[in-house]
């Protein structure tokens, strides 16, 4: 995926990954007002959707929380990454934006949200499981088919069952 570029809300963008992932600005401009508070708000000319695949557009733009005419900051971009977070649908939330009018630095900007979906789950399966019921593992870890993939569900699920046959004294070296 390509990235654009916007001088304006580049910073904006980074701003709110910086906030996003716990960082903070702790850097100051000339007059004690750090980089984050000194960002103008920018007006959303156009928002445009990328990369997905099994959910609709729609469906993004609501939960994103951002519409045309709005004037965004970096926490209404930071606010937009979480919500679409916060879903579950997701592997990966980008937001850039290029400015409608480079020459022009009150121009509007074009918001573009890239998402990449968690695949489905098509079904939940276990093999060599002797010891311990498939059910159990399943239902405890939250395992579901119809559901997107869920990373730290199937490690829950990967050590539940270490744990479970612990108990049995029966160690395992690997599960996969």
């Amino acid at each position: 995926m390509s990235q654009p570029t916007s001088s304006r809300l580049l910073g904006v963008v980074a701003a709110a990954s910086l906030l996003f992932l716990g960082g903070s600005a702790a850097a100051q401009e000339p007059g004690g007002q750090s980089p984050v508070q000194a960002i103008e708000p920018v007006t959303v000319e156009a928002v445009e959707v990328r990369g997905n695949q099994r959910i609709d557009e729609q469906m993004i733009l609501s939960t994103l929380g951002i519409r045309l005419g709005d004037e965004i900051t970096f926490r209404d971009i930071q606010e937009a990454i979480r919500a679409l977070w916060v879903s579950g649908e997701y592997a990966d939330v980008q937001i850039y934006a290029e400015e409608t009018d480079p020459t022009d630095p009150a121009s509007p900007v074009r918001v573009i949200v890239e998402v990449e979906e968690h695949p489905y789950v098509a079904y939940v399966d276990f093999q060599g499981l002797e010891h311990v019921r498939a059910r159990t593992v399943r239902d405890t870890a939250g395992l579901r088919a119809g559901e997107p993939f869920n990373p730290a569900r199937v490690a829950r699920a990967e050590a539940l069952v270490r744990d479970l046959l612990a108990d049995k004294g029966i160690r395992l070296r690997s599960i996969e």
